[in-house]
């Protein structure tokens, strides 16, 4: 049948900004809901926002660039008055990224065992907390809500910054990790700095269209005692 269309809701230039953050905010029911909500919003007759709330067990953040992509090459076809051509599509998809992870566990069932006894190893004496000078005492219960918060690096460090990886042999975001753990550091978290990373996850060339969940966190742990 003919794919759903989108609730329109009639919202004031005024209240976009607050209807977009009630969407966003709505909670999914993830036994019964699709984990890709769509809500258009429209402002004037010419002036629509369309919002899209894609469910974290469904998509990652590489999954935004396929899914809008796709998007708006349906958009623009619309715009020119034709039909949106099919998706290129790819190999495979997210179903046999799971089934291979399922056939590896089972084909080697070592395999999570060795990964453990890595990790095991890998985090053995991990400080528990990175002691800094906070400016409010800890809560007692861990909240996990975060928060973003943007730097503008300006042109000449980052240029700097590229030298530095290049004469280095490393990479950019080895060099800032780097700073960064010095940093902490300095501010008395110690010489063992443990830092969480998200990882695309995305090990094969396949894998890089689908809209899926991949990513995962690596605790990436910085020895800084001695001269390092």
């Amino acid at each position: 049948g003919a794919a759903p269309r989108p609730p329109v809701e009639s919202t004031a230039p005024t209240d976009l900004e607050a209807a977009v953050l009630a969407a966003v905010r709505e909670p999914f029911d993830v036994l019964t809901d699709p984990p890709l909500r769509a809500r258009l919003l429209r402002a004037a007759p010419e002036h629509h926002v369309l919002v899209l709330v894609l469910h974290h067990i469904a998509g990652d953040g590489w999954s935004l660039g396929p899914l809008t992509r796709d998007l708006g090459d349906a958009y623009r076809a619309r715009l020119a008055g034709r039909a949106p051509e099919p998706a290129a599509g790819t190999p495979i998809q997210y179903a046999d990224y799971a089934l291979w992870q399922h056939d590896l566990l089972r084909e080697d069932g070592d395999v999570l065992a060795r990964q453990l006894d890595h990790w095991h190893t890998a985090l053995a004496g991990l400080p528990e907390l990175i002691e800094l000078p906070l400016d409010r005492p800890r809560p007692a219960v861990a909240d996990p809500r975060g928060a973003v918060v943007p730097l503008d690096v300006p042109p000449a460090l980052h240029a700097g910054l590229l030298d530095l990886a290049r004469a280095s042999g490393s990479t950019l975001f080895m060099v800032l990790r780097a700073a960064v753990a010095a940093l902490l550091r300095q501010h008395g978290a110690g010489d063992d700095i443990p830092l969480g990373s998200p990882v695309a996850g995305r090990t094969d060339e396949a894998l890089e269209d689908l809209v899926g969940f991949f990513v995962n966190t690596l605790v990436l742990r910085t020895d800084l005692s001695g001269d390092p």
